[in-house]
């Protein structure tokens, strides 16, 4: 991805300094267009184009900024709500990762996100122990976790 990104960098300042004027809108129309040809390129070669990865990190990144302002949202409610309802406890949680990075990123999002914690991770590095306010329901929270971090995360790190 950082190749990448350099080459289009590369293409934009040598359509930049071959043009007549030196501009940034010279030197954007550059990089779009080498955007667009690094684009056809890589696609024809059947690798992924990097601003596709860098649009599923923006948006892994908006769905982690959602959840945390979702979570933060219902721990207040447990806050200011009376104790009795609430149902805390541990669940394991089965991830297939193919790197490390991958399974501590999840890990760290899901300690980052108010109301769960992960705990520990297990020796095959296969199973991430979560605590949870509300374990009433584990199988919706880990359908939910999955479906918001662990596939977005998977599509980001994909080659």
């Amino acid at each position: 991805m950082a190749q990448q990104f350099l080459l289009n960098l590369s293409l934009a300042f040598i359509w930049t300094f071959l043009s007549d004027s030196v501009t940034m809108a010279g030197f954007l129309f550059g990089y779009a267009l080498g955007a667009l040809f690094l684009y056809l390129f890589y696609v024809h070669a059947g690798k992924t184009f990097y601003l596709k990865k860098l649009w599923k990190s923006l948006v892994l990144l908006a769905v982690f900024f959602k959840e945390v302002i979702s979570a933060n949202l219902t721990v207040l409610r447990y806050v200011l709500s009376p104790l009795d309802h609430l149902n805390p406890g541990i669940i394991a949680m089965h991830v297939d990762f193919d790197t490390d990075f991958e399974l501590v990123l999840l890990a760290n999002m899901i300690t980052l996100t108010p109301g769960t914690l992960t705990l520990e991770i297990s020796t095959d590095n296969k199973t991430l122990f979560l605590h949870v306010l509300d374990s009433s329901d584990p199988e919706k929270l880990i359908a939910h976790i999955r479906r918001e971090f662990v596939d977005r995360i998977k599509e980001v790190s994909a080659p």
